[in-house]
């Protein structure tokens, strides 16, 4: 079925594309599957880390596996000064602190530089296609000066600029402790909700290691290791895109080998033990209307769940 649906697919791309260049008009059914498979295309297997959630003004989210760039220049590093600024400014105002003038204390262009001489080794992802040149956020896993966790109980913070390059500055952090993003993906209040129920997103309750896992040579892609993780029909789908990947196939027999030379007696408990607590304790699979608040506002979700499957 789904060698079939592939095929489908191209043949009715391919009858669309000659229309079109022929001059001939296409009917309304073709053009709307046309836009779907473009918008599918651009956003295809993509992992997102939701940072905001309100019923009254919408969904805001990271797409977490797509890096750009290796190097953190002067301008971006402004602006995430210039972003952090307007927040601190707005934590003063809704705190009754006197706060005139604004947050005057950081010579920008300064600071900035400092940061990016400090983070010439960070790695660039691209959050998203909205707002790539005035929209940036520093994403980690430390509890640092004027850091912001997420959601409570998730040990993921945005910010604390400063706090962050000193530690890298010092050594006592790697830079790659830190994941930076571009741009970012937003929803009108309800819309994700519908995306999700049409079946074009997967939400999930968040894992923090792959929420900050830099998505750099790893040995699989991160959108297949969510899909295995959450199991079930993803994972069954996680396996059929592998089919037409011989690098992923390759790896996955050379696990498998690996696997059975080891103790076979070698059992759950043991694994558990081993494995990162947050791992040990997240939940495998959850709706956007779960019954655990932090569920609802903390998800990871990935695209390619519809079609195929």
């Amino acid at each position: 079925m789904f060698k079939l649906t592939e095929r489908v697919m191209k043949q009715e791309m391919s009858k669309i594309v000659q229309l079109a260049s022929s001059g001939k008009g296409v009917t309304p059914s073709q053009a709307a599957l046309f836009q779907s498979f473009e918008a599918f295309s651009n956003s295809w297997q993509e992992v997102l880390l939701v940072t905001a959630h309100d019923d009254k003004k919408g969904t805001t989210a990271v797409v977490i596996n797509r890096p750009l760039a290796i190097g953190v220049g002067p301008k971006l590093a402004e602006l995430l000064y210039e972003i952090d600024d307007k927040r601190l400014d707005k934590q003063k105002d809704e705190a009754g602190l006197d706060n005139e003038g604004g947050t005057m204390r950081r010579s920008r262009t300064v600071i900035a530089d400092a940061f990016a001489a400090d983070f010439k080794e960070g790695v660039i992802n691209s959050g998203g296609d909205e707002d790539r040149s005035s929209f940036a956020m520093l994403i980690h896993g430390h509890d640092l000066a004027d850091s912001v966790e997420l959601a409570p109980g998730t040990r993921i913070y945005q910010a604390g600029l400063d706090a962050a390059a000193k530690a890298v500055r010092e050594g006592e952090l790697n830079v790659l402790d830190f994941r930076l993003f571009l741009g970012k993906r937003t929803w009108a209040p309800g819309a994700l909700g519908a995306e999700i129920g049409a079946g074009m997103w997967q939400p999930v309750a968040c894992a923090r290691p792959l929420a900050l896992k830099q998505c750099l040579q790893l040995p699989k892609p991160l959108w297949h290791e969510v899909c295995e993780l959450t199991g079930g029909r993803l994972m069954e789908l996680s396996k059929l895109e592998m089919l037409r990947r011989e690098d992923l196939q390759d790896d996955e027999e050379a696990a498998d080998e690996d696997e059975n030379e080891e103790d076979e007696d070698y059992s759950e408990e043991e694994a558990l033990e081993e494995a990162p607590r947050e791992l040990q304790h997240s939940p495998r699979r959850t709706g956007a209307g779960g019954s655990n608040s932090r569920e609802k506002r903390w998800t990871l979700a990935w695209r390619g769940t519809r079609g195929s499957a």
